[in-house]
C-alpha cells in the first residue's frame, strides 16, 4: 500500500489534470522522497509517469527560489488565511486580538465560527480568482495569470480512463479464498481454478474492488472485497447477515457443482478411466504403484458384470446405465438415486437440455 504522502501527491496530480483538461508533457515538482516513490517512477511493472506520458522535472534541493509555489504559499498565509475566523496567527506578534492576553473586549465580541471544508474551498476559489488570476503575468506581457492559464487549458479528459491509468499495480498470488490484499480477500468467480500469479490494479480512492490481469496484460475480472459474515448469522445475525450467508452458500454450491461437472465432462471427452493420472502425483510415489492402481480402476469400469464396491454413487450409476439387463434392486437403486441432490447437481442440466430439445 502506498504511503500517505504519496497518496496526497497522486490526488493533487489527478485534480490538476482534471482542472487543466489535459495531461501535461512535463511536471515540475519538489525533490522530496515522496515525489520519487516507486509508484511514480517504477514499481516492478510501470510507473505512473510512464503510463501518463509525463516527463518529471525536479527542483534543486535546498533552494527555495527554485520553487515558485513557495511564493504562492506566502501569499496564502498573508492575505487569505487572515480572513478566516479560525485564524490563529503564525507567531505571537501576528496573533488575532481575541487570542492575545488581557484582550477581554475582543474575546467578548468575537464569536467562534469555524468554517466547513466546503466553505473554505469556496472562499479559496474566489480568492484565487480575484487576487491571483487577475494579476499580470511576469513572463508574458499584456496578459494576466488567469488568461495564460486559460489559453493552455485542454478539451477535457476521460476521468474513468485517467483513474485506470493512475491505479497502483502489484503482483499477487491467488489463494483458496481469492487474492489477499491489505488483510482483505478479493474474489470473483473468474478466479476459480486459476493458480498462476496475476497483476492487480487498485484505486487509491476506492478499495472496495480491484482489477485483475494476467501477467501478459489480459484482463480477467473485477474482484470485489469479501465482507466478513456473522459467525452465527442464522441465530444472532440481522436480515442482511442471513441474506449474505445464503448468497455465499449458494455460490459455494454452484462452484462445487461446476467442478464436478467439469471433471465428469473431462472424463467423458477424453474417455479417461484413471482420473488420478491427470493430476500431479507426488514425486516420491513409485511408478509401479501408479501403474497397478490405473489397471485396477480401468478393469473395474470395463467389467461387464462388475458387482464390487464403488468409490462414489455416481460411479455406480454410470456403471448400471451401461448394462443391458438390470435386476429389480438395481432399477430401484437408480430410481432412488435420481431423487438425490447429487444426481440433480451432476446430471440435472443434461436432463433439462434433453427435455428442452424434445
Amino acid at each position: 500500500m502506498l504511503e500517505e504522502n504519496t497518496q496526497c501527491i497522486a490526488s493533487a496530480l489527478r485534480n490538476s489534470i482534471i482542472n487543466l483538461g489535459k495531461v501535461p508533457k512535463f511536471v515540475y515538482q519538489d525533490n522530496g522522497k515522496a515525489f520519487k516513490a516507486k509508484y511514480f517512477i517504477e514499481n516492478g511493472i510501470t510507473g505512473l509517469f510512464t503510463n501518463l506520458g509525463i516527463q518529471p522535472i525536479y527542483a534543486k534541493p535546498y533552494n527555495a527560489k527554485a520553487k515558485p509555489i513557495e511564493r504562492l504559499f506566502r501569499e496564502l498565509q498573508d492575505s487569505f488565511e487572515v480572513m478566516l475566523p479560525s485564524y490563529t496567527g503564525t507567531s505571537i506578534v501576528k496573533k488575532p486580538a481575541q487570542l492575545k492576553r488581557n484582550e477581554k473586549l475582543h474575546k467578548e465580541i468575537f464569536k467562534v465560527n469555524i468554517p466547513t471544508i466546503e466553505q473554505v474551498a469556496r472562499v479559496l476559489e474566489i480568492w484565487l480568482q480575484k487576487y491571483h488570476y487577475e494579476q499580470k503575468c511576469p513572463h508574458i506581457e499584456d496578459k494576466t495569470i488567469g488568461e495564460v492559464l486559460e489559453s493552455g487549458r485542454g478539451e477535457g479528459v476521460n476521468i474513468d480512463t485517467l483513474d485506470d491509468l493512475m491505479m497502483a499495480r502489484e503482483i499477487k498470488n491467488i489463494y483458496r479464498n481469492g487474492i489477499l490484499f491489505l488483510k482483505n480477500n478479493y474474489y470473483d468467480e473468474a478466479l476459480f481454478g486459476y493458480k498462476k500469479k496475476v497483476i492487480i490494479k487498485y484505486s487509491l480512492f476506492d478499495l472496495s474492488s480491484i482489477k485483475v490481469y494476467k501477467l501478459n496484460g489480459e484482463f480477467i475480472c473485477v474482484a470485489k472485497r469479501v465482507e466478513p459474515i456473522h459467525p452465527l448469522a442464522n441465530y444472532l445475525g440481522e436480515a442482511k447477515d442471513i441474506e449474505d450467508l445464503k448468497q455465499k452458500t449458494k455460490l459455494k454450491k454452484q462452484l462445487e457443482k461446476r467442478t464436478e461437472q467439469e471433471y465428469i465432462n473431462h472424463l467423458k471427452r477424453n474417455k479417461v478411466y484413471t482420473p488420478l493420472l491427470t493430476m500431479d502425483l507426488p514425486e516420491k510415489q513409485k511408478e509401479d504403484e501408479t501403474k497397478q492402481f490405473s489397471l485396477e480402476v480401468k478393469a473395474d469400469f470395463q467389467a461387464e458384470n462388475f458387482n464390487g464396491c464403488f468409490r462414489t454413487r455416481f460411479e455406480k450409476y454410470e456403471h448400471l446405465i451401461k448394462k443391458e439387463n438390470l435386476t429389480k434392486s438395481e432399477k430401484d437403486w437408480i430410481a432412488e438415486y435420481k431423487l438425490t441432490d447429487e444426481y440433480e447437481q451432476i446430471y440435472g442440466e443434461e436432463d433439462n437440455k434433453e427435455v428442452f430439445n424434445a
